[in-house]
């Protein structure tokens, strides 16, 4: 008998396929933040001025992949991260 998987158990790239993935999002999205709409610049040697965001999170079922990412600012990404989080709570699902 096959076991359900665990709610929360994700895959998620990293490292290199990580990075090539954060460049294809932004070439595809082009180079403004999907919350806010701030210029982010990918400038070599600035700071990290975006984060890769799953537009329908991970515990709600969403992909790791392309269709289910998109670029947003850090303050944009930590706004939606807290807010998820205290979804997440009141549904009572267990982080990953």
């Amino acid at each position: 008998m096959q076991q359900a998987p665990r709610i929360g158990a994700t895959h998620r790239d990293r490292g290199r396929v990580r990075q090539e993935a954060r460049l294809r999002i932004w070439l595809r999205d082009g180079p403004n933040c999907k919350g806010c709409n701030k210029l982010i610049d990918i400038t070599p040697g600035t700071p990290d001025p975006f984060e890769l965001d799953h537009t329908v999170p991970l515990w709600k079922g969403g992909k790791d992949a392309d269709h289910n990412r998109q670029c947003l600012c850090p303050d944009c990404h930590d706004a939606k991260t807290r807010g998820e989080a205290a979804e997440r709570a009141r549904a009572g699902h267990p982080r990953d």
